[in-house]
């Protein structure tokens, strides 16, 4: 990718006004600097200079249109019964369709997978030979007769051995659901399974299938593996419910966010659970990249434009935002390129005049 450099110039006035008492102090930036451009300042006149510790702010650049990184996306959908209530006309899967679309007219090369569950994993490695079975999970690893699966992360335009590309192939699961996948995936198999019950919600089993297909994602693709580039997508009305059985000890599990990359939740309920609430904020700071503060949580009715709005315009925005790095900033001339954190930080303070003072900040960044 061809990296760009930009330059974000504000100017302000400052001018002293009246001030009682003889303190003596310094005026320091901790907002970002363009919501100056243009302005004037009235200060004490006790601040005789700016603080050398500067605020500095990141521009938010969306590669929309132009993107050259890519993705790698992991759709989990709940098929719970509830959704039969809540989401009577699938459109869960119709917007996940949408947002397909765009992705792949953005990066055909995007690897995107799927994961549907209920109380279980709605796909079973039996069927296909495309679908993943978990085996980084210590439970299904031991267990062979577990034959819970996922659709693995692949390139959207990769051709499968059935001659369909990946992206037609998830298009079609999406496009023929009859309100839910699970439905659909009955009628593709003569094999009963408890994959297919609908009583419960696992998210921590959906959320096991999703680690397992980012760990084999940077094993298939070593050289174009990226953390802050993986992405889930998750859509679901409820919170975790696990009937009895040897899953039921890890309900909650996916509270905790752990080793999770940036995720997208979409609730579609008005208010979402504490759960999910937790959940999010615990993979916005888990530290698995510097995106993961990105991850965010809807709450909304189960209504298309709404919703094609969330995956088009928040969702896409985050995924193409482009990663900006500051380089230096100068207040009048100053430069420096000494930065702690959020701050950068100047050699000496910059002095303020007897009336006014007009100031110039100037930060550099590569795109």
């Amino acid at each position: 990718m061809r990296q760009q450099l930009i330059a974000i110039v504000a100017g302000l006035l400052l001018s002293v006004a009246h001030s009682f008492g003889d303190e003596v102090c310094h005026l320091k930036i901790d907002t970002c600097h363009w919501s100056f451009d243009s302005a004037q300042i009235f200060v004490p006149s006790s601040a005789v200079a700016l603080d050398p510790e500067v605020h500095v702010c990141l521009p938010e650049v969306s590669q929309r249109g132009t993107a050259k990184v890519t993705p790698s996306i992991m759709i989990v959908i709940d098929e719970s019964g509830s959704m039969a209530a809540y989401d009577k006309l699938g459109e869960r899967h119709k917007v996940t369709l949408e947002l397909l679309k765009e992705i792949y007219a953005e990066v055909p090369g995007a690897r995107v997978g799927l994961v549907p569950f209920s109380t279980r994993l709605l796909f079973d490695d039996r069927d296909d030979e495309i679908y993943e079975r978990i085996t980084t999970n210590e439970i299904f690893r031991n267990n062979t007769d577990w034959h819970d699966s996922y659709f693995p992360m692949m390139p959207l335009d990769s051709v499968l051995p059935d001659n369909e590309t990946v992206y037609e192939k998830l298009s079609y699961m999406l496009s023929h659901t009859d309100g839910r996948i699970g439905e659909w995936m009955t009628s593709q198999t003569t094999r009963t399974t408890d994959r297919n019950e609908s009583g419960g919600t696992n998210i921590s089993l959906a959320f096991w299938a999703a680690r397992d297909a980012f760990i084999k994602d940077s094993l298939n693709y070593p050289n174009d593996f990226d953390r802050q580039r993986q992405f889930i997508v998750f859509l679901s009305d409820g919170s975790a419910s696990v009937s009895d059985g040897p899953l039921a000890p890890y309900e909650t599990d996916y509270i905790a966010g752990d080793t999770i990359p940036t995720t997208f939740t979409v609730f579609l309920k008005p208010q979402a659970p504490n759960q999910l609430a937790s959940m999010t904020r615990n993979i916005q700071t888990n530290g698995y990249s510097i995106t993961n503060k990105y991850s965010e949580l809807w709450s909304v009715e189960s209504e298309y434009d709404t919703l094609v709005y969330i995956m088009k315009q928040e969702i896409l925005t985050r995924v193409f935002r482009a990663q900006v790095t500051p380089l230096s900033g100068a207040i009048s001339g100053n430069v420096s390129q000494t930065i702690a954190g959020s701050t950068f930080d100047f050699d000496n303070p910059n002095p303020l005049e007897a009336e006014t003072t007009d100031v110039s900040l100037s930060f550099e960044y590569l795109i």
